[in-house]
């Protein structure tokens, strides 16, 4: 069954190991055999994130690309283990993503991801309130 994807102006997205951009219309891309692609709005570029759970996140995008290695699954744990040491209560989160890694559900894992930096984030903003 084929996927379809449809494109914002400007919007970009990477295909495989190749970054797209669509032009000044409105596109629609039909995926007809299984490809890995991530769109703009999914992305987090390894030089805008300053969190651990946003290098978390850049992590999985690698993973998701490249699939798990020996070496990705050990940042993985170096990294996760820190960020559980900081704050146990993402180890659920965290625990989550590990199962759909060692699952070979990537995106999936991608997913948690994002709901791991939104609660980071979301403790960040308590923490400022308290403060204030």
């Amino acid at each position: 069954m084929a996927l379809n994807v449809d494109l914002a102006p400007h919007e970009r997205i990477i295909i495989a190991n190749v970054s797209v951009r669509n032009g000044d219309r409105r596109a629609r891309l039909i995926f007809e055999t299984e490809a890995k692609f991530l769109r703009e709005k999914d992305m987090l570029p390894a030089s805008e994130a300053s969190t651990a759970c946003e290098h978390l996140y850049v992590l999985l995008q690698m993973i998701y690309f490249l699939d798990l290695n020996n070496d990705l699954d050990q940042k993985f744990v170096d990294l996760s283990k820190e960020i559980m040491d900081a704050a146990p209560s993402m180890a659920l989160f965290i625990a989550e993503i590990y199962k759909n890694l060692t699952d070979r559900k990537y995106y999936l894992a991608l997913k948690e991801g994002k709901k791991l930096m939104k609660y980071e984030e979301e403790l960040h903003s308590r923490l400022s309130l308290e403060r204030a």
